[in-house]
């Protein structure tokens, strides 16, 4: 962010490097939706009966909808496990049952054609219940009336820049209004001069870039987000961490856990993907200690 550009103007930068990506804007204000309610659900609503040609003529769709958002508002066992619940979901594994009483599993999200969703970038999105306080998001990605990405801004000139904007996210955006991130992949957080990305509620010292290890290293400041933005907030780069990438531990034992990738971990298990389709020589992946090893080859089985 250039010297004394404000937050406001940031926002506005995000929004039209999204637009070529396939997004479409809508202001906050103007979507179709109650500031009590989570989902855009006349968005959900058309992607269902889009999504499901030939199965979906025996369901009450909007019964099929008032499904999904109570799923998506029940956080009863926490955040991260309420998380797990609505990813499968989105993923389409979550079977609904049709007029004859036969199960059937839904698609939701369009994972083939990422632009055949319609996606939507918002800011100012207002949520509220009565009795807590009103909280607005700077900026909100949907896919299909979903939420899934937030985004917080910050000015470059406060103390701690983008980690503060990831507190609040954490500390406050999540903490009092959990259910508005169960279909939330990853939460951004951005002082204009530094990006980082990660799972609503996890320590900021998890957060992180998102570059490709093909870019200059030299690369900093607004050029360097600008980047990210175009890296990670395209629609391909999402909907592939949705159905490859978002990884959780909510086996028991210890806190419920919620893994993203690092962009080189996204970039070697669709090399390892690509040599195992090829049916070539094998090939090495140069690794150091604490790079995540066994997670990166539990993404790459999961792109296999």
């Amino acid at each position: 962010m250039a010297k004394g550009i404000r937050e406001r103007e940031f926002q506005n930068l995000m929004i039209q490097w999204s637009l070529p990506m396939g997004w479409s804007f809508t202001a906050g204000r103007s979507l179709s939706r109650e500031t009590t309610q989570t989902v855009v659900a006349g968005q959900l609503r058309d992607a269902i009966v889009r999504l499901n040609p030939g199965v979906i003529d025996g369901f009450d769709v909007d019964a099929v909808v008032e499904e999904i958002v109570a799923t998506v508002n029940a956080v009863e066992g926490g955040l991260v496990r309420a998380n797990d619940q609505v990813m499968n979901l989105m993923r389409g594994h979550k079977e609904f049952r049709d007029a004859d009483g036969v199960w059937h599993a839904l698609k939701v999200i369009d994972f083939e054609q990422p632009t055949g969703n319609t996606l939507v970038v918002s800011d100012e999105v207002t949520i509220t219940v009565p009795g807590k306080t009103s909280r607005r998001f700077d900026l909100v990605y949907w896919v299909n009336g979903l939420p899934l990405i937030v985004v917080e801004v910050k000015s470059p000139t406060a103390k701690s820049g983008w980690a503060d904007a990831a507190r609040e996210i954490n500390d406050v955006y999540a903490t009092e209004y959990p259910w508005f991130f169960t279909p939330n992949l990853f939460a951004v957080a951005s002082d204009g001069l530094k990006l980082r990305f990660g799972a609503a509620g996890a320590p900021t010292n998890l957060w992180q870039p998102f570059r490709s290890t093909a870019d200059d290293e030299n690369l900093s400041g607004q050029a360097d987000v600008q980047r990210s933005v175009e890296l990670l907030m395209n629609p391909v780069t999402i909907l592939d961490m949705l159905a490859n990438f978002a990884l959780f531990d909510t086996s028991g034992g210890g806190a419920d856990k919620k893994y993203l990738p690092r962009y080189p971990q996204m970039e070697a298990a669709h090399l390892i993907h690509e040599r195992v389709l090829e049916g070539g020589p094998k090939g090495l992946i140069w690794h150091h200690q604490g790079s995540g090893k066994t997670l990166l080859m539990v993404f790459a089985a999961r792109c296999c």
